[in-house]
């Protein structure tokens, strides 16, 4: 205060705010990570983070999270015949649990089979026929 002007010199340095969109998908079950933040839920969210610059960087998240499809088979076949699920084939009795990746979204189909399979029929017949007659089971004739 001697009356004197200063002078001031400023360095300034403006740095940038960052801003990021992103448009995600995931699966049901599974957690998309933004920061210190996850998310397992479809929605829009947004996120202000500190960047290594010191500013503030948001980050606008547009997530879908795609359900998991679960079908329960209960099912019968005769002995000596397949049934399949996806790339599996069974032909004994039993429950069984087949994934199967989706080509759509990527999230996991599951199928839960209950599969039985009918016992094999067998008949023993012991006839007589005379010379020249005929015999018949069924539609068939011998």
């Amino acid at each position: 205060m001697s009356g004197c002007d200063s002078i001031v010199t400023l360095n300034l340095t403006v740095n940038d705010v960052f801003q990021t969109s992103l448009v995600e998908e995931i699966c049901d079950g599974e957690t998309y990570t933004v920061g210190p933040s996850g998310y397992t839920q479809s929605g829009v969210y947004e996120d202000i983070l500190t960047a290594s610059n010191g500013c503030d960087s948001t980050v606008n998240l547009d997530l879908t999270v795609h359900p998991i499809q679960e079908t329960s088979l209960v099912e019968t076949i005769c002995f000596g015949d397949n049934y399949g699920v996806g790339s599996s084939s069974y032909n004994t009795s039993g429950i069984y649990q087949d994934i199967i990746p989706s080509a759509v979204t990527g999230c996991d189909s599951i199928i839960n089979l209950d599969l039985t399979v009918r016992d094999e029929i067998t008949t023993g017949l012991t006839e007589v026929v005379c010379f020249g007659g005929d015999f018949s089971v069924g539609t068939s004739t011998y």
